[in-house]
């Protein structure tokens, strides 16, 4: 009776073929799904929106916007009209009960109005978006956040990053009739930075002067984050795809370009960014700040990066404890600096 022999050889070469033949169908899918994108953004640019918007990704599902207690919150809920589309607003009150008391803070003859300007993804209602609002209050900041048109439960569709910048400005436009007399600053976050960075720029060249601004996990640009994204970098190896994505970035004004437009505005900053953001990678943050820097050392601008050891990725910055004192700190010196001569010495230059 004969018995077949299996030579450590063969077990290698058959190793050795598998691992060719899963090499190979990667390549394939690669290529396949690089060439229905780069397909799509070529001959309808305003698909790039489906992968940067992601309004379309409603988690936790089913949210009640209405009843406010659901999320230990207090305030209001309500529509706002903003041309053709509603949009779904909270203004949450400050938490009088358990306010954290700093030093600088006594000096405050009024508590800030933080205007919330969130990401792509869910709504307003976001876990990790209600965990910084409670911050937020128990700083005795009113906070005021909305949903852009086609998130939560506001209406419309957005297409564009002007669908963004008008729907922020809108609700701007209400903080300021609601709180005329009482700083306001921008809190953005991840999608919502670029978007804050232009509306402050609208804001500046048109005379109008923003107490300061924090930008939670930022980019430099869309393409920036498109380019390094580890989901999209196999993709870019598709040939023409990373050309063809630029250009329909540019063609439906989706650049969120915040490091050309940073340079021309003159409000107060801080950078917030974990070294372990894997969505939006610290380097584009630090890229940010590099390029904020040259506005001058008059201007308030400041980074705080968080080590990987504290594993806050990229949605969990709320988690530091010394948060309140980072942010109150920063809150003070912009203040300052925005009743100080030097304040106005800044040259801006305009920008469309």
């Amino acid at each position: 009776m004969a018995f077949s022999s299996y030579s450590p050889h063969s077990f290698a070469k058959d190793i050795s073929i598998l691992l060719t033949k899963i090499l190979l169908g990667f390549a394939t899918f690669v290529l396949s799904v690089g060439l229905i994108f780069g397909f799509l953004f070529k001959f309808h640019p305003s698909s790039v929106g489906w992968v940067i918007f992601m309004n379309h990704i409603h988690f936790p599902p089913f949210r009640n916007f209405s009843d406010l207690a659901v999320y230990n919150l207090q305030g209001e809920n309500f529509f706002l009209d903003n041309g053709p589309v509603a949009l779904g607003v909270w203004h949450l009150t400050e938490d009088a009960a358990t306010p954290f008391v700093f030093e600088k803070q006594a000096q405050w003859t009024e508590r800030p109005v933080v205007m919330y300007i969130h990401g792509a993804q869910g709504s307003r209602a976001a876990y990790h978006r209600i965990q910084m609002y409670q911050l937020l209050r128990r700083m005795g900041c009113p906070v005021v956040t909305f949903d852009y048109r086609g998130y939560g439960d506001s209406s419309g569709v957005p297409t564009s990053e002007l669908d963004l910048l008008d729907d922020a400005s809108a609700v701007y436009r209400w903080a300021v009739k609601k709180y005329p007399n009482r700083p306001i600053f921008f809190w953005g976050h991840s999608l919502g930075t670029g978007v804050s960075v232009r509306l402050v720029q609208t804001l500046e060249a048109a005379s109008s002067r923003i107490s300061g601004l924090i930008l939670d996990s930022p980019y430099s640009s869309m393409f920036d984050v498109m380019r390094s994204s580890p989901l999209l970098f196999p993709f870019h190896q598709v040939p023409a795809f990373t050309e063809i994505l630029l250009d329909a970035l540019e063609e439906v004004h989706m650049t969120l370009n915040s490091s050309e437009r940073v340079q021309h505005t003159r409000v107060p900053l801080l950078i917030l960014h974990a070294e372990d953001d894997w969505v939006i990678p610290v380097s584009l943050g630090r890229k940010l700040y590099d390029v904020a820097k040259q506005r001058g050392a008059n201007v308030v601008t400041e980074f705080v990066e968080y080590s990987r050891e504290f594993k806050y990725g990229h949605r969990g910055i709320y988690r530091d404890p010394n948060l309140p004192v980072i942010v109150a700190d920063f809150m003070s010196r912009s203040l300052e600096w925005r009743d100080s001569p030097q304040s106005f010495e800044v040259d801006i230059e305009p920008q469309t």
